[in-house]
């Protein structure tokens, strides 16, 4: 006789980079998934772990769906979500205090933690009164490889290009930034002004991102409220 086949529940999740138009299908992680988690966290290397939660998230999709292609916060709920699903909703997390060096415990419910947006993260960039750039959240597969890249101001450029998705000219035309090669996506950049990198800049630090607000006493009894951010902050 066979060893009996172990259906796993099946969940639904919207995305949070459709504004809640796009749903996914997953089930939650087994021992094998676990293992992989595992393994990469106890690597030195912070790719590793990425990596592994990408595996992770692809084995355990149901939905046809390329995650290189998510935005990073995409990942991260989708994550935070197998996590609560697969182990358990709660996290216990040693947080280091900024001010006197020392750690203190503090437990999350994931089923709280959401995806910030900002509300002065803008997709549309006016250069002067005739032409706009539209942007675009970076891709998950965008992110590891300008964390990969050995130059920074390559890298910078690199990043800037991609996030680019299209020019507006006037009222009428549209020029996409991936049908021009990249000499010419290059000296587009290059010829912006320092106003509007400085809004591009802007875009980049006001990326959604996973954040909770964590609450946590002192020994010398002082009530500390912070922020963390990200998915290292809370995995890791």
């Amino acid at each position: 006789m066979a060893l009996p086949k172990i259906d796993s529940p099946i969940f639904t999740l919207k995305l949070p980079s459709s504004q809640g138009k796009k749903s996914i299908k997953y089930r939650p992680f087994t021992v094998k998934e676990e293992k992989i988690l595992l393994i990469a966290s106890q690597s030195q290397e912070e790719s590793d772990l990425i990596d592994s939660i990408k595996q992770i998230i692809n084995n355990c999709l149901q939905t046809k769906l390329d995650v290189d292609d998510l935005p990073t916060y995409d990942i991260e709920y989708i994550f935070k979500h197998l996590r609560a699903k697969s182990v358990n909703n709660i996290i216990e997390l040693s947080i280091k205090d900024e001010d006197d060096d020392e750690y203190y415990d503090v437990k999350i419910d994931l089923d709280d933690v959401e995806v910030h947006f900002d509300p002065e993260h803008v997709y549309l960039i006016e250069i002067n009164k005739d032409i706009s750039i539209t942007m675009k959240d970076p891709s998950y597969k965008l992110v590891q490889k300008i964390a990969n890249h050995k130059k920074e101001d390559e890298a910078i450029l690199e990043m800037v290009i991609s996030c680019i998705k299209e020019v507006l000219i006037g009222k009428d035309d549209v020029v996409l930034m991936e049908d021009h090669t990249k000499k010419e996506q290059e000296e587009f950049v290059n010829s912006l002004s320092s106003q509007t990198m400085r809004d591009i800049e802007k875009f980049m630090n006001t990326l959604p991102k996973l954040s909770h607000k964590i609450k946590y006493t002192r020994q010398d009894g002082t009530e500390v409220e912070r922020v963390i951010e990200g998915m290292q902050s809370f995995f890791t």
